[in-house]
């Protein structure tokens, strides 16, 4: 990815998922996860990644077919290391929402301003 760079951070109050902090048709990469809750034992940063297939169009309606999957994206122990380093990226395609279950997260990283590209209809 070639990034006109745009920093993002969004803190995650656990089992309340959310909407990754940045505009529909950027691609972006998640670079830090980060345990405000140094008392938990374990904390757990799932998704939920609406994949775009656009490898698969319906040919009479010109429409995308989806896909939705559910990875575990980190799993960080506080009271052994606070913080991971971690490089996650998502293409233009996806829309991603993510959960924080056993304890508060922050999140940081970046995107591409510079790529966006326009709303698909994907009824």
């Amino acid at each position: 990815m070639c990034f006109n760079q745009r920093n993002w951070t969004l803190e995650l109050e656990p089992d309340v998922p959310a909407i990754l902090p940045i505009p529909n048709g950027c691609p972006c990469i998640i670079n830090g996860v980060y345990a405000t809750d140094t008392s938990a034992q374990k904390i757990v940063l799932e998704a939920k990644i609406q994949i775009i297939r656009i490898d698969r169009i319906d040919e009479e309606s010109d429409i995308a077919q989806t896909e939705v999957v559910s990875p575990i994206l980190a799993t960080v122990f506080p009271q052994i290391n606070p913080s991971l380093s971690v490089h996650i990226e998502f293409s233009q395609f996806n829309v991603v929402s993510v959960r924080a279950t056993g304890g508060k997260l922050v999140l940081n990283g970046i995107y591409d301003a510079g790529e966006k590209i326009p709303e698909l209809d994907i009824a």
